[in-house]
């Protein structure tokens, strides 16, 4: 049985949550340090990847608010 790598697990949770790129206010776990928590991994890595992503137009980053957060 193949192993996901951590580059693949991050890009799975976050298709797994698209259904919440429409909002504008999304939950805590969606941001870098809530993927830390979720996935158990280096916060510096997630924000590496993240940014390839990112340039490769694969995902993209919105500027929303947390729920239940005052910034």
């Amino acid at each position: 049985m193949k192993k996901f790598t951590i580059e693949e697990k991050i890009f799975l949770f976050l298709l797994d949550n698209n259904y919440l790129k429409e909002h504008h206010v999304i939950p805590e776990f969606l941001t870098e340090k809530g993927i830390q928590k979720v996935l158990n991994c280096d916060l510096g890595f997630i924000s590496r990847i993240l940014r390839k992503n990112e340039k490769d137009e694969l995902i993209e980053r919105k500027l929303l608010w947390i729920k239940n957060k005052n910034r």
